[in-house]
């Protein structure tokens, strides 16, 4: 068994001797790929200890990059996220910026008590408002100063090539339909009706993916660590 297995069995069973069973039964879920993230309950995001459990979608390095961007700005009074998540980025900008409240939605009622407990964990609970819904025509136009989201982007037919452990992670998290963008089209569509005037959209994106048309007046898109498109920030 490797030094970095060791550690981990280690860490699962509090640092006594695991028995032979739990051992092996971990060593072989390891090996298959599955996420130690699930196994050990937490995963570190900006610097922050976040709560993570299967059924809800692990927070990447690339996503911090999306966080990057959205603080180079500044004014934000009310935040809409789509799709919250572990709610990585939720409280990562709550953390950051004091005079935000944000709006998060969510498809999956395991994602969203999960953003809850992190919330809950950093005493973020009173700034946030969560909502179970796919729709956003439930908000009045012209509702946000900040609109973000990481959207499922993966092609369909490519989830089976996906690694091993992405496998073991949400579908609904990965699946962004036939052309990875379906998601994005609609957030494209609708998030400039629920921004104010001069508000930001910050979005997580595949390199590969064409950008929908929008009314949003401008539209940039940075690089990630390996040089590829992935953030796309847009203004009203």
């Amino acid at each position: 068994m490797n030094h970095s297995l060791t550690y981990l069995l280690s860490y699962l069973t509090d640092r006594r001797p695991a028995g032979s069973q739990l051992t092996g039964r971990l060593e072989e879920l390891i090996r298959r790929g599955y996420p130690p993230q699930y196994l050990i309950g937490r995963v570190e995001f900006m610097g922050l200890d976040l709560i993570i459990t299967p059924g809800v979608f692990i927070p990447r390095p690339e996503t911090e990059l999306l966080i990057e961007h959205i603080l180079n700005e500044n004014g934000y009074r009310f935040g809409l996220e789509i799709g919250v998540g572990s709610g990585a980025i939720m409280v990562a900008l709550l953390t950051r910026l004091p005079h935000l409240f944000m709006v998060g939605t969510e498809i999956s009622p395991v994602a969203l008590e999960v953003c809850r407990a992190n919330l809950l964990h950093h005493q973020l609970r009173d700034r946030a408002m969560l909502i179970l819904s796919p729709h956003l025509d439930i908000f009045s136009p012209q509702s946000f100063d900040l609109v973000v989201a990481n959207p499922p982007y993966i092609p369909t037919g490519e989830l089976s090539h996906l690694p091993r452990r992405v496998r073991f992670e949400p579908r609904s998290a990965l699946d962004g339909g036939e052309d990875g963008a379906v998601l994005l089209r609609d957030i494209l569509t609708k998030a400039p009706i629920l921004l104010r005037p001069g508000g930001l959209l910050a979005l997580e994106i595949d390199p590969g993916i064409e950008i929908p048309s929008s009314t949003l007046r401008e539209i940039r898109i940075y690089p990630d660590y390996s040089g590829d498109d992935r953030i796309l920030i847009g203004r009203r």
